[in-house]
Parts: structure tokens; C-alpha cells; sequence
């Protein structure tokens, strides 16, 4: 059973086989190099773009459920920022807008995600 991919923007389910294609490109939007004293400094902000698919036989997961194939399709934006807290804590901040093609009649299509990627030493 695998539950560790997810489709950008959708909810982790468990399948049985899945494939996936992911495409993204990232690129520099601006290097400010400034912060404030002994607190932050922003280094880097950039973006991504995305596109997400994911093809997976789902599992049922209880007796009102049953097994078919899912399609899960997104594709969004990134917006990143690189900083340092404190002078010793490197952290890279986000946020995603992600735009799922594939929802039911009662979701809404466009999501807001916030991102915390790294916190290194």
C-alpha cells in the first residue's frame, strides 16, 4: 500500500499502484540581500510554477466504500522566501496557490497553501 504521494493541492489517499508526473521550474525573482540587525535576513525570494498529476487506484477504505481509479490534476504557483532568524537559523518560507482540474461539484477548485520546507544547520 502506498500513502506517501500527493497530488499539489489535494488530500493523501490510499492506493494500490499509482503513477505520477510532476513538472516544475523555479526561478529568481529578487536577492535583496537586507533584514533587520540580529533578527532576519532575507536572502533570496523566487518562484515556481507547477504542473501535478497523479493516476492512482484507490483502496476502499470502509464497507460504504469501493475500489476505482482516481485522476488528480493541479497546477499553481510558489512564492519562496530564503532567511536567517537569530543569524543561525536558515529557514525557507512559501506560499502555494494551487489550482486543482479535478474536484467535485461542491469543492472549490482554487486552494491556498502555506509552505515551511526547511529549517538546516
Amino acid at each position: 500500500l502506498d500513502t506517501y504521494p500527493r497530488t499539489f493541492g489535494y488530500r493523501s489517499l490510499i492506493a494500490e499502484h499509482s503513477f505520477r508526473l510532476l513538472s516544475r521550474y523555479s526561478f529568481p525573482i529578487l536577492y535583496p540581500d537586507i533584514g533587520i540587525p540580529g533578527t532576519v535576513f532575507f536572502k533570496r525570494l523566487y518562484g515556481t510554477a507547477f504542473f501535478d498529476a497523479m493516476h492512482l487506484n484507490q483502496i476502499p477504505t470502509g464497507p460504504d466504500s469501493f475500489r476505482e481509479e482516481v485522476l488528480q490534476r493541479s497546477f499553481g504557483l510558489d512564492l519562496n522566501v530564503d532567511l536567517v532568524i537569530f543569524r543561525i537559523l536558515p529557514i525557507r518560507i512559501g506560499l502555494r496557490t494551487v489550482y486543482r482540474l479535478d474536484t467535485h461539484a461542491n469543492e472549490d477548485p482554487l486552494r491556498f497553501e502555506f509552505l515551511l520546507y526547511t529549517i538546516s544547520f
